[in-house]
């Protein structure tokens, strides 16, 4: 195991997140660390990616490559999904008006571009998405891990927003989702954005949702990077006085050549595309790691 610094690059000054990136060439060692995190007292959340990037984007800045126009895309966006959604849905899945996040997690669902990032509070269901690796035309692309300390988020976001008068009542990590304390995050993400990553719980979900412990994110600033949105949270611990020794953020990285092992492992576990995504879609998934394994 090695570790090294993250830099997130920003105008006001690079942020260097000291031992953030931790690099393993033996899955038996990566596993039981992050194992170690699921295990911790404070919630720990993963996404998993195949590639060469240092953090992980969201749909809505990568396909809205102009930061100074993403807010107004994404504003016309809902309200054009919010308004053609009763023409392709059955009106019992419909959210009410002002359930905003519900809103979110059905474009999200839809693969509409949104502010949101998915996550899973099992290790495991992100090392199976980091070790997707065919058909990546990267060639410094590898398993690459990311994990929040979703608790310390939530505190942050609490003492952020309490400046900003959104005072949730529950302290605790689904403190965020109620659909007035989130109409208000969403208000002031399009209007005077604030630089944060809010877990987000949503009341419907899907048999994929619980199939690989889904948990949802949201950014505060959508003008901003993930990376940014994370450097902010950083600058508000401190300024607010809140104690994150451990740091909130790690990537946990493995060589390219360990893919193999990773599907491997997680196949005998029954982690497979068929287990983690029930129903037509997740068969077609399995057939096509069976075409890629039989190349």
């Amino acid at each position: 195991m090695k570790s090294k610094e993250l830099i997130i690059s920003r105008p006001a000054g690079d942020l260097i997140l000291e031992d953030s990136e931790i690099h393993f060439t033996s899955w038996e060692q990566m596993k039981k660390y992050l194992l170690a995190h699921a295990e911790r007292s404070d919630r720990w959340i993963f996404r998993g990616e195949f590639t060469g990037e240092d953090f992980p984007e969201t749909t809505l800045a990568s396909l809205v490559a102009d930061p100074q126009k993403r807010s107004a895309a994404f504003s016309f966006m809902i309200d054009e999904f919010r308004s053609a959604a009763p023409l392709y849905i059955s009106g019992e899945k419909i959210p009410a008006d002002t359930s905003y996040l519900e809103w979110l997690a059905l474009m999200h669902y839809y693969d509409a571009p949104t502010p949101l990032l998915e996550w899973s509070r099992s290790p495991m269901v992100s090392a199976h998405d980091a070790s997707a690796a065919a058909g990546s035309s990267d060639r410094k692309a590898h398993p690459s891990i990311w994990a929040i300390n979703e608790t310390a988020a939530a505190e942050i976001c609490r003492a952020v927003l309490s400046k900003e008068k959104i005072r949730p009542e529950l302290a605790s990590v689904k403190a965020f989702s109620s659909p007035e304390i989130f109409r208000q995050m969403l208000g002031l993400a399009l209007k005077e954005p604030v630089g944060f990553v809010a877990p987000v719980f949503p009341a419907r979900k899907t048999q994929s949702f619980f199939a690989r412990q889904s948990a949802l994110t949201f950014q505060g600033n959508m003008g901003a990077s993930f990376a940014e949105n994370l450097a902010a949270m950083y600058d508000g611990a401190k300024k607010h006085g809140i104690d994150i020794p451990a740091g909130i953020f790690k990537k946990i990285t493995a060589p390219a050549s360990m893919t193999g092992e990773i599907r491997e492992s997680l196949f005998a576990m029954n982690m497979t595309s068929r287990t983690l995504h029930p129903g037509i879609r997740g068969f077609c998934e399995s057939l096509t790691d069976y075409a890629k394994q039989s190349t």
